[in-house]
């Protein structure tokens, strides 16, 4: 018996070194710091692991408890310390902190001491603890970054614009339980998470279709994403339009998210009516009307382009308007420098050509408007035309009947002109017959022997001739010559060849009377001091 004794001390002694190199060798491999407190004494073992963890060698600091005073973060010993000593008091003691310490050349590192109380004094006193250190500084960094991520993701995820809900897959994917939804979702959904988490789809939005499960089921199986468009979901509170798109986590949930376009739904719609609108009425307009991209292409026209054309609008969207419109200046309008692009409207006469060659004159007026399309409105003017060219026509006539009225007043000018002078000739030679053949008469009765009554009767009939033709006599060919009565008289006496001396005897005067008066009418017909007769003068100037 005792000699087996050495043989099992020496076994002991084996497996204590054995459990000695795993230990060591269980540090090494994972850069554990070891270290073994005797709490009496306040003596510390530290490996060299604890120490070039922090990259120092253990020269420098004392085996006691002091050296976690020396490295430990200032602000992270008095709760070190203390989270110990609460430990101490515990029955079974033991302790996992986290705090930092100092290292040699990067500043502080995350250290996870691990320590347990493994030797108790008779009265329960702990005696001895052992622990380790582990640098976890990376894994605080990944945690951080993690942190980080989730934070940016959480925050990503409930501040985007679109609604995102996500689930979790049951029943091999025939159900699908709410597990998640963001605060877009909820707003559009106009539910809360209450109502929605937890929960199947389709007790909480009974309104979606088939459809939708099928492509969630499609999605599951196969992993691929998919898109349903302009999805509409309808329930007795909700009436949404969305485009949904739905694809596959890697942890197997199923993710859909929702791009809400209810409100633009609602705004086209009320575009496409105002369209509608719009065309009905371009359509009863008795107007041709077009809509023109930026280059004269066709977009759109009214059946009144159709009816008068006879092109069908899918044979004018084909077409360039420059090519069925007939105008010198068709293209300059709608050229690049146009006057189309200074955001005036262009007012145009032409000829809108038929699909069989014919031709209808309207009266165009463009504008492009601010997104570059054209609009053209185009009259009918073809009944214009033929009332302008009506007018022309009554136009010419009347210039031709104004001319000839022209040649006819003037005609009629001469005319009158004529019978002035004829009217003038036949006062005058009133005048001269009345002078000639009444005069010589009243001279011989005045010759005669008559009583004084009848001298009387005489000289009262004389002045009544004498003012019935004094008008006459002022009015006629002589009064162009400016002839007093007495000179046109002594003129008429003149032209009957007889001389002064006779005229006065005739007119009861003086020759030099006569002389005077015959010296005047020289002077006023222009041939005084010239040796012509005075008769022959009179006799071609009064007639």
């Amino acid at each position: 018996m005792n000699e087996r004794l050495p043989i099992v001390e020496k076994h002991k002694e084996e497996l204590l070194k054995r459990s000695e190199e795993r230990l060591a060798l269980a540090t090494l491999v994972g850069n554990l710091g070891l270290w073994d407190w005797n709490i009496e004494t306040d003596e510390v073992f530290y490996n060299d692991i604890y120490f070039s963890m922090l990259g120092y060698s253990s020269e420098p600091f004392p085996f006691t408890t002091e050296t976690w005073k020396i490295l430990v973060y200032p602000e992270d010993q008095e709760f070190l310390f203390n989270s110990i000593q609460t430990a101490l008091t515990q029955k079974n003691s033991s302790w996992r902190i986290e705090f930092r310490m100092k290292h040699a050349s990067r500043g502080y590192r995350w250290i996870r001491c691990q320590g347990q109380v493994v030797e108790y004094s008779e009265k329960g006193l702990p005696l001895r603890a052992v622990g380790i250190h582990q640098d976890v500084t990376q894994q605080k960094r990944t945690e951080k970054e993690l942190l980080e991520n989730e934070r940016k993701y959480r925050s990503l995820f409930d501040n985007m614009s679109s609604g995102v809900v996500i689930h979790n897959v049951v029943d091999g994917g025939n159900e699908f339980i709410i597990e998640e939804v963001n605060r877009s979702f909820l707003q559009v959904t106009r539910k809360s998470r209450e109502e929605i988490l937890g929960r199947k789809n389709r007790e909480v939005f009974p309104g979606l279709n088939e459809t939708i499960y099928k492509t969630y089921a499609k999605v599951y199986e196969k992993g691929m994403a998919m898109d349903v468009k302009s999805f509409n979901y309808k329930d007795d509170l909700l009436n949404l339009w969305a485009d949904v798109h739905i694809f596959k986590l890697f942890s197997g949930e199923i993710v859909s998210i929702f791009n809400d376009f209810t409100g633009r739904k609602k705004i086209e719609d009320a575009l496409e009516n105002e369209k509608k609108r719009f065309e009905n009425i371009i359509n009863l307009s008795n107007d041709l009307f077009f809509l023109l991209d930026e280059d004269g292409k066709v977009i759109y026209n009214n059946i009144k382009v159709e009816k008068i054309t006879k092109y069908t609008s899918f044979e004018l969207k084909k077409m360039d308007i420059k090519s069925i419109l007939f105008n010198f200046q068709t293209g300059k309008i709608f050229s690049a420098k146009g006057l189309l692009n200074k955001g005036c409207v262009v007012t145009n006469i032409v000829n809108i050509i038929h699909k069989n060659g014919e031709m209808t004159p309207l009266e165009m007026q463009c504008k492009r408007m601010p997104d570059g399309t054209i609009q053209c409105f185009c009259r009918d003017i073809t009944r214009r035309k033929k009332f302008e060219s009506a007018l022309l026509r009554q136009q010419k006539d009347l210039e031709e009947k104004q001319e000839q009225l022209k040649e006819m007043n003037t005609a009629l000018k001469v005319l009158i002109r004529q019978s002035r002078q004829e009217k003038n000739e036949l006062k005058e030679n009133l005048t001269i017959n009345f002078l000639g053949l009444i005069e010589p008469y009243f001279k011989q009765l005045k010759k005669t022997n008559l009583s004084g009554r009848q001298l009387g009767s005489i000289k009262v009939i004389e002045e009544i001739l004498e003012d019935l033709t004094s008008p006459f006599m002022c009015s006629s060919t002589a009064m162009n010559l400016k002839l007093s009565p007495a000179e046109f008289k002594i003129a008429n006496l003149i032209k009957q060849g007889m001389t002064s001396k006779e005229i006065a005897g005739e007119l009861n005067c003086s020759p030099q009377t006569i002389d005077k008066h015959r010296s005047n009418i020289r002077k006023k017909i222009g041939v005084k001091n010239k040796g012509i007769s005075l008769r022959d003068i009179l006799l071609q100037n009064i007639k």
